[in-house]
């Protein structure tokens, strides 16, 4: 079972009371550490402190060996505690450190982005970027605690607000039609009950990995629109100017995987429409040149969820009706590929 999440810090004061570590470090990026940590600080005020380089280009096994040095410096025992308090790169980086140091140290996140929130910090998946590869190494670790609290999200720009807020539509698009359509007649930056969409989304998560927590067959759900999405992400990933975050990419990979969708499954022309309109008014344009379309499919072809040759998708034959290994040939991969570059001219 995935861990309760908490949404008060005096959960955290608590979960210390109740399970006394002997060390206690906070992984932060400089992000973190200057904007979140001192929400915390009076909590764990003798917590040694182990700062990253901020962003996706961190979530390397480079950082990793910074990581594991520092807490073999300060002679971390595998009694010691780290939390992660970050979005979705310092949760999977820290869990995939904690996870491996000593054969395993206990780790709790306390995600500060919307994306970390309602997705990454969930579900117990760790792991790194491996030769511009999304997430190809790792462990599927639970945390002891998740602390989820909606004051951090008034640290984050708008921009990473939307890239979590694709995830929530991840949610309602893969389980929930009601809660869609909740989320795409509002003005993202006009919301203020944050906490009610944070805990539907977490209690959608949480339901399907409760079921299926090692990701045998239900909780492949929870990757629609992520292999489009991870591909065009590491796409990017080498150009600065250009990179994508990890929600942007997700969007506009739920954008690719639906028209799919119609082509496959029969998913109905008119709700692609209505998702790709939202998309669409809400996330930046993501331009792909032929050159890219074979990029993307190149890096498709090294994805997880893959089955020897085969190119798996999760596909929607409805809106809340989600079917998993659907295998797409080259030619419709890309043809749909195609389809995202004209949707952005």
């Amino acid at each position: 079972m995935s861990p309760v999440v908490k949404n008060n810090f005096d959960d955290l004061t608590l979960f210390l009371n109740e399970n006394k570590y002997d060390q206690i470090f906070v992984l932060v990026d400089q992000n973190t550490k200057l904007h979140c940590y001192s929400l915390i600080e009076q909590i764990v005020p003798n917590a040694l402190l182990i700062e990253v380089e901020a962003g996706e280009k961190s979530k390397q096994i480079n950082t990793c060996f910074q990581v594991w040095e520092q807490l073999s410096l300060h002679l971390a025992s595998r009694h010691a505690l780290l939390i992660n308090l970050g979005g979705g790169m310092i949760s999977d980086l820290g869990g995939f450190v904690a996870s491996t140091y000593k054969r395993g140290i206990d780790f709790i996140n306390i995600p500060t982005s919307l994306l970390a929130m309602v997705d990454a910090s969930i579900g117990g998946k760790t792991g790194i970027d491996f030769q511009g590869i999304k997430n190809m190494i790792g462990l599927i670790v639970q945390p002891k605690l998740i602390l989820t609290n909606p004051i951090f999200l008034k640290t984050l720009a708008p921009r990473q607000i939307r890239s979590g807020y694709a995830e929530m539509l991840k949610h309602g698009m893969i389980a929930d039609r009601k809660y869609l359509q909740a989320l795409m007649t509002v003005n993202i930056e006009e919301i203020e009950d944050w906490a009610f969409l944070i805990q539907k989304s977490i209690d959608i998560k949480k339901r399907i990995v409760d079921q299926d927590p090692t990701e045998q067959g239900l909780r492949k759900i929870l990757n629609f629109g992520h292999s489009i999405g991870h591909a065009l992400e590491s796409c990017f990933l080498e150009d600065t100017a250009d990179e994508l975050f990890h929600g942007e990419a997700v969007a506009w990979g739920m954008v690719v995987e639906s028209f799919l969708s119609t082509k496959v499954l029969g998913f109905q022309l008119n709700d692609f429409s209505q998702f790709y309109n939202f998309i669409q008014k809400n996330y930046s344009a993501v331009k792909l040149s032929t050159v890219d379309v074979n990029k993307v499919f190149v890096l498709l072809q090294q994805d997880k969820k893959n089955t020897g040759s085969l190119i798996n998708f999760v596909l929607l034959q409805e809106i809340g009706k989600a079917q998993f290994d659907i295998s797409c040939n080259e030619d419709l991969i890309k043809d749909a590929l195609k389809t995202l570059y004209q949707f952005n001219q």
